[in-house]
C-alpha cells in the first residue's frame, strides 16, 4: 500500500471508527491508534473451548432459547465493540433502561447505579461492595453490565457455563479483548440489542444470570 492509499484508508478507518460514538478510549487520533493496535490481539468471539462444560448454566437460562436470524454485523474495532446495525428503537431503548433500574432497584441491598469504569461515558450496574465478589468482577471495581447509549447494545459479565449459552443462542459474542488486556475477563460479553419485547425478556434474564453471578451468595429478587 503506498503512502498516499494509506493515508486515505487511515482518514476513512478513522472516520467511521468515531461515528460509532463513545467507548472506552478518547474519541481522538490517540484512541483511534490504540484501538487500531488492539485488532492485532483480538479474539475469535464465537470460542467457547475456553468455558467448559463441568457446571451447567445459571437455571435463569436453562431454557434460553434460541434468536432468531443472523447476527448483528460488528465494527472492526475492539474499542468501541459495537454492532453495526440491528439497534434498538425509542421506545425498546427507553424498555432496556427501565428493566436496568428495576434490576438494580428489586437488589438495592447489594447492586447500585454508577458511572462504568469500563466505558467511562455511561451507567453500569454495580455491585455495591466487591470485595467478596468472584475476581473477574473485583478487576472491574463490581462492574456487571452497562447498556451503550448508540444503540442499545450491552456489555455483560457472566459465569462461564452462562456466557457459553448465550453465545451458542445467538444473544451475543465474547469482546474480542476480552481474557486478553485487563481488565476485561474472558467472559465479558457483548450482548446484542434487543429488538422486540419478547428478547427483551429474554435479555432481562441474562442480565439477572449476571448479577446472579456477581452477588456471591446473595440471590437477586425475580420478576
Amino acid at each position: 500500500m503506498t503512502t498516499a492509499l494509506a493515508w486515505k484508508w487511515a482518514q476513512r478507518d478513522y472516520r467511521a471508527w468515531k461515528a460509532l460514538g463513545p467507548g472506552g478510549l478518547p474519541s481522538s487520533p490517540r484512541g483511534w491508534l490504540t484501538t487500531t493496535r488492539f485488532r492485532l490481539r483480538k479474539t475469535d468471539p464465537f470460542d467457547v473451548t475456553g468455558y467448559g462444560t463441568d457446571r451447567p448454566t445459571t437455571p435463569l437460562l436453562h431454557t434460553l432459547p434460541r434468536r432468531e436470524g443472523p447476527r448483528p454485523s460488528i465494527g472492526h474495532w475492539p474499542v468501541p465493540h459495537r454492532p453495526l446495525d440491528q439497534g434498538t428503537g425509542t421506545t425498546m431503548r427507553t424498555a432496556l433502561d427501565a428493566s436496568f433500574a428495576e434490576t438494580v432497584t428489586a437488589n438495592s441491598g447489594f447492586l447500585t447505579m454508577r458511572r462504568s469504569v469500563l466505558e467511562g461515558h455511561c451507567d453500569a450496574v454495580a455491585l455495591t461492595d466487591h470485595a467478596s465478589a468472584p475476581p473477574e468482577l473485583r478487576a472491574t471495581r463490581g462492574e456487571i453490565a452497562h447498556v451503550h447509549p448508540g444503540d442499545g447494545s450491552m456489555h455483560m459479565i457472566l459465569a462461564a457455563p452462562d456466557a457459553r449459552a448465550v453465545i451458542d443462542g445467538s444473544w451475543g459474542e465474547r469482546h474480542p479483548l476480552g481474557g486478553v488486556v485487563p481488565p476485561l475477563p474472558s467472559t465479558y460479553l457483548l450482548i446484542y440489542p434487543p429488538r422486540d419485547p419478547t428478547e427483551l425478556a429474554v435479555v432481562t434474564g441474562i442480565l439477572e444470570a449476571a448479577v446472579r453471578n456477581a452477588a456471591a451468595g446473595e440471590v437477586p429478587a425475580q420478576r
